[in-house]
């Protein structure tokens, strides 16, 4: 185990670079003594050693550090979004090729779909939460200790733990921004356009405030063991005072991201290759975008502290 001189974090003896802060160690001993460096490093340097985020935050920083974190585990965050895939995958293609070659009956093959969808719909839900977690697991392991501490499957099993949480929250995401919208489609129904333009405003902008406040939800509900709701109040509490930072490194991170967009769509434009690159700019950007938020809630418990750990 060697500390990193410069920020503190715990790293593995063979990197030559910080993933956390980009440090250079050339000419550095590996094996120097670790209890040494953090008696002598100040109690900044401590805490981080001792398993805290040493992340800026910033645009520029949380690009960086997302980067940074994007690639120093992006083997595990690739084989979890994987895991994302396989059951719509699989699914997809037994309703597309199989079940048309076993069921020539149209209204039958109907009928499997409507019993099958629930069915689907849960599997991919018990899939694609703990996977999802399992990359916030993996984000902390390597922004506290510069290493995985945690093997895929174990990341994916242990997020489980989360799974009726995280499923909550997000319900009752999607239950808050149903409500918002609402006035507009009533709007619409009674065929009041100027009216439903202005709630249109409106519900934007509420949205817009409402999803950087509780943009990073879910790594606090992850990183802190936190209740459902009491992770959107932490979100709120670690925004508050750095919305318009944290407005303008997503949007930002948006539009670098919509850039390398255009130029996929572009490639797949070549038979084979072009959806081969397709997929696989959607299984980097995806898993890019989740340690981008990880990045961003790392930098903001950097300026305002940590919460307890279960």
């Amino acid at each position: 185990m060697f500390i990193c001189p410069s920020c503190g974090a715990r790293l593995n003896e063979e990197l030559q670079t910080c993933p956390v802060c980009g440090a250079s160690f050339e000419g550095l001993d590996p094996y120097t003594q670790t209890e040494g460096l953090i008696d002598d490093a100040g109690p900044e340097v401590a805490r981080d050693a001792a398993g805290e985020y040493s992340i800026g935050l910033g645009v520029s920083e949380s690009i960086g550090a997302a980067f940074r974190l994007w690639t120093g585990a992006l083997g595990q965050l690739v084989l979890l979004a994987l895991i994302q895939m396989v059951l719509p995958l699989a699914f997809g293609i037994a309703m597309a090729v199989i079940l048309p070659a076993l069921v020539q009956d149209s209204g039958a093959v109907i009928g499997i779909l409507v019993i099958l969808g629930p069915v689907l719909l849960a599997g991919m839900i018990a899939v694609s939460i703990p996977a999802t977690i399992g990359m916030y697991l993996i984000l902390d392991d390597h922004a506290r200790h510069g290493g995985p501490r945690r093997s895929v499957n174990q990341a994916f099993v242990e997020g489980y733990q989360y799974l009726w949480r995280y499923l909550g929250v997000s319900l009752l995401l999607g239950l808050t921004f149903v409500l918002i919208t609402a006035p507009i489609w009533l709007a619409v129904a009674l065929e009041a356009g100027g009216v439903a333009f202005l709630f249109g405003l409106g519900a934007a902008v509420a949205i817009i405030w409402l999803a950087v406040r509780w943009s990073v939800l879910f790594p606090a509900l992850v990183a802190e063991d936190r209740p459902g709701i009491e992770s959107m109040g932490r979100s709120a509490e670690l925004v508050s005072g750095y919305w318009w930072l944290v407005f303008g490194a997503f949007v930002v991170f948006g539009l670098l991201v919509f850039g390398v967009a255009l130029v996929v769509s572009a490639l797949g434009l070549i038979p084979i290759v072009g959806q081969i690159i397709s997929i696989a700019f959607q299984l980097l950007a995806g898993t890019l975008a989740t340690a981008f938020t990880f990045a961003i809630y790392a930098g903001l418990v950097g300026q305002k502290g940590r919460g307890h750990y279960g």
